[in-house]
């Protein structure tokens, strides 16, 4: 009786577990997977795999690798356990992480979606101090006709910074567009 006890409480563990966190382990290791399996280049040695964030019902997190100059990549996993790789950004990936994980965050989180998933030319969300004398844009969200509308600064690693205007509309694809910041 202990045996058959035991028997169903290991089976109980393994299906919720593989329930809550989807086909083949916990999230950092699916994770961890799908980066190497995107790896552009065979060379590049996955460092490490952070969880960043969680927030919406999603996870966001940060793949270091060896290589110093390559950088970081982020992967989100949503809600429904879907993983979106920061691998070849664009609107369509930074629009579905947006749409999935984050109504009712503040406007600094979907800027950093956009960021992340959404391609171009910029590095990161801008900061207080990062533009030396000229006015400062933090990350604004407002509703306008149809759709919202995200405004921030940001930069470019070594590079210059930018003023973004992210359009995402009730349905269909987020258009984002950068001005260089003089």
């Amino acid at each position: 009786m202990l045996i058959l006890v035991t028997l169903v409480a290991v089976v109980v563990t393994v299906v919720l577990g593989w329930y809550t966190v989807g086909p083949g382990g916990s999230n950092k290791a699916r994770v961890g997977r799908l980066a190497e399996r995107e790896n552009p280049d065979d060379a590049l040695v996955l460092a490490d795999v952070r969880l960043n964030a969680e927030f919406g019902g999603c996870e966001v997190y940060e793949l270091l690798w060896e290589a110093a100059d390559y950088g970081s990549d982020s992967y989100a996993v949503l809600p429904g356990g879907e993983l979106v790789s920061s691998y070849r950004e664009s609107a369509e990936k930074a629009t579905t992480v947006l749409r999935a994980c984050a109504e009712g965050q503040p406007a600094q989180r979907w800027a950093e979606i956009v960021v992340n998933f959404g391609g171009g030319p910029i590095d990161g969300v801008g900061r207080a101090g990062d533009l030396a004398g000229e006015r400062y844009h933090p990350p604004t969200l407002r509703t306008v006709i149809g759709a919202k509308r995200l405004t921030f600064d940001a930069w470019q690693t070594m590079g210059p910074a930018y003023y973004v205007t992210v359009d995402v509309p009730d349905d269909g694809t987020i258009t984002i567009g950068w001005r260089l910041r003089r």
